[in-house]
């Protein structure tokens, strides 16, 4: 399941349970097309995801270039500690705005400037 909530011109994707490669292609589809509608930020809220597998990853790659490529911003929150180790191990806490909860990354995807 991957609950989808709008805040201003932020939206908020928090998918739930695993992110692998059997829900990934489900979760890139949806934040990419909601990308591709443009004037929006994105953050992702790994708050209620307790597993994260390398086609995660390549799903939050994705957005984030799809995000930079339409002058999007993009913030990632709620990573408990099993995935945090996962974007500190592959190198993605060095490129991705990572803060800790929801009303953080809303705040940091809504920064002008």
């Amino acid at each position: 399941m991957i609950e989808s909530t709008k805040i201003g011109d932020a939206v908020v994707w928090a998918p739930e349970g695993r992110v692998d490669a059997s829900s990934a292609p489900d979760l890139e589809q949806a934040m990419t097309e909601k990308i591709g509608e443009g004037g929006v930020h994105v953050v992702l809220d790994l708050s209620r995801t307790r597993y994260m597998s390398s086609a995660g990853l390549r799903v939050v790659l994705v957005v984030a270039r799809a995000l930079q490529a339409k002058d999007g911003r993009f913030a990632v929150c709620g990573l408990n500690d099993e995935v945090k180790e996962l974007f500190e191990v592959s190198g993605f806490s060095l490129i991705v705005n990572i803060v800790a909860d929801r009303a953080a990354a809303v705040a940091a995807v809504q920064q002008t400037g």
